[in-house]
């Protein structure tokens, strides 16, 4: 038994066997439209992270710092302007829709569906996601089926100083990041 259909790019053909001598093909959509949204699966959780076999998973993270400044003795804080980016494996992420020659750019919408790492910053006093028109986020899948996430952000940073030779004293402040 085969199944006769025409081969259509981006598709996944399911041959649904109706009577033992006949054959009926349905095309499940991979198009342009639906090759998005069939990425996420039913029942997936963003809340919960990724686990392998063994029960762990890693993330890369990597940190470009852009721009220090707004340094100030009077509240002992600075403030950067950088950006984070992220790798990880999501083996729940329904990939096969996805040709990966090169990186592919997923739609903003799907970044607040997809569970991301959640960078925190202990000496942080405040922070932002950086945007001019929109929030500088870029959410990829790479060819090794790996999400990969860049950011850019604001942070306005603690930084206890000690004063007792200002202002010829060395200040050494610090991003203290957790996960």
């Amino acid at each position: 038994m085969r199944c006769s259909c025409r081969s259509v790019p981006w598709s996944i053909i399911v041959c649904l066997v109706l009577v033992p001598e006949e054959v009926k093909c349905t095309s499940i959509g991979c198009n342009e439209t639906t090759m998005y949204e069939s990425i996420i699966p039913p029942g997936y959780q963003k809340v919960e992270p990724p686990v392998s076999e063994d029960g762990e998973f890693n993330v890369f993270i990597s940190i470009q710092l852009y721009d220090i400044y707004g340094l100030n003795e009077e509240t002992m804080d600075f403030f950067l302007h950088l950006y984070i980016f992220h790798i990880w494996q999501d083996s729940r992420l329904m990939l096969d829709c996805l040709t990966l020659k090169r990186p592919v750019k997923l739609p903003d919408h799907l970044t607040d569906q997809i569970w991301k790492p959640d960078i925190y910053f202990e000496n942080s006093k405040a922070g932002s996601l950086f945007t001019t028109t929109v929030p500088n986020t870029n959410l990829k899948i790479l060819q090794d089926n790996s999400v990969y996430l860049s950011a850019r952000y604001l942070q306005h940073v603690s930084c206890p100083m000690y004063l007792r030779y200002y202002p010829m004293d060395v200040q050494s402040c610090q991003l203290r990041t957790g996960l």
